[in-house]
């Protein structure tokens, strides 16, 4: 199987898409798309955050909770 970084990026995002909208079906379960959120020095390579990336991602990830937690 010969798969192309943009290739990856079609099946992962088709991927989302779906989990996303399956799990939005789900009663008393609240999704949230974060996918968009981030930046290249957030990342060591695509899935590893770096210390930078850890540390925003806290920042996003814990309003979130709290909202949930409320």
């Amino acid at each position: 199987l010969n798969l192309t970084s943009m290739d990856l990026h079609i099946i992962e995002k088709d991927y989302r898409k779906t989990l996303f909208n399956k799990l939005s079906l789900v009663d008393n379960l609240q999704a949230y798309s974060i996918a968009s959120i981030g930046s290249d020095d957030w990342y060591y390579d695509v899935s590893h955050y770096s210390f930078i990336g850890q540390s925003k991602i806290t920042d996003v990830l814990i309003p979130l909770f709290q909202k949930i937690l409320d």
